[in-house]
Formats: C-alpha cells, structure tokens, sequence
C-alpha cells in the first residue's frame, strides 16, 4: 500500500485529485500541518474493513463478558493528565504544584 504525506493546504487546492488518487491506487494520504499528521484519507474499501474489523472484535469481546472491561483510550495533553491526577490526589496535606512536580519526574 503505497502511503503520502499532503500539507493540508495542497490537499485542499486539489482534495478531488487527492481523493481519486487514494480510491484508484489504494493509496493513504495523511494531511499534514506543519509536518504534524493530523488526518488520513482512504480508500473507502479500506475504511469498511476496519470498520467491520472493529465491529467483529466488539461481538467477541462482547460474546466473551469482556466488552464492559474494555475502555476507551483518550489523548489527552501531559500536563492536562498530570494536573488531573494531581487532583485526584489533591487534599493530602502537600499543594497541588507539589503533586504536579512529582507526576513530570
């Protein structure tokens, strides 16, 4: 699978030439901003299988009693993570900059 990186700002001048090329060729194309990844464009294939991938490991987690074990992973910044467990700790007799200091090291 062949696999490009587009600044969104191309890919904007030219998002139907980009899609074509991603449906015809099989091709995944990241858009980019300021070298950062940020998106994919895909064949619509490609998108259905994973789709259908994820739908399928569902039921089996699901058939198996583990789907309720199964949480979601969510991004968050470093520091949003470490002051929110630094709260979470918060009242423990030392200030919240103290617990936030320990988390970074």
């Amino acid at each position: 699978m062949v696999v490009s990186d587009v600044p969104i700002s191309e890919a904007r001048a030219h998002l139907a030439e980009v899609a074509r090329s991603a449906a015809r060729g099989g091709e995944v194309v990241y858009l980019t901003e300021n070298g950062e990844r940020l998106a994919a464009i895909v064949p619509a294939a490609l998108a259905a299988r994973i789709e259908r991938d994820a739908d399928d490991f569902k039921r089996k987690l699901a058939g198996a009693g583990m789907l309720a074990q199964v949480e979601p992973v969510v991004y968050a910044e470093p520091d949003e993570v470490a002051r929110e467990a630094a709260s979470r700790r918060a009242g423990q007799g030392r200030p919240l900059s103290e617990y936030v200091a320990d988390i970074r090291s």
